[in-house]
């Protein structure tokens, strides 16, 4: 047993927008954590050191607009984010 989730059932075979949003929210999460290790990797342009700074606003931002939409359908979300 190698510890990982059975690929079949860890990921969703349909996709509406409920779980869009829901990953959206993961995604956010997750990259809040390791935006040091991300503005550290930056090179390009310029290493300014701000480029996980900046991709974690426009992730966050995209959330807001995700949670915000009333219509939670697939294409709704998609639009919204």
């Amino acid at each position: 047993m190698t510890g990982h989730p059975d690929p079949d059932k860890a990921i969703p075979q349909r996709v509406d927008g409920l779980r869009l949003r829901d990953a959206l929210v993961g995604a956010a999460e997750s990259f809040d954590r390791h935006i040091a290790e991300i503005n550290a990797l930056n090179v390009f342009p310029v290493p300014d050191g701000d480029t996980g700074t900046n991709m974690g606003l426009t992730l966050r931002s995209a959330v807001r607009e995700a949670l915000s939409s009333a219509d939670t359908s697939l294409s709704a979300v998609a639009r919204a984010a």
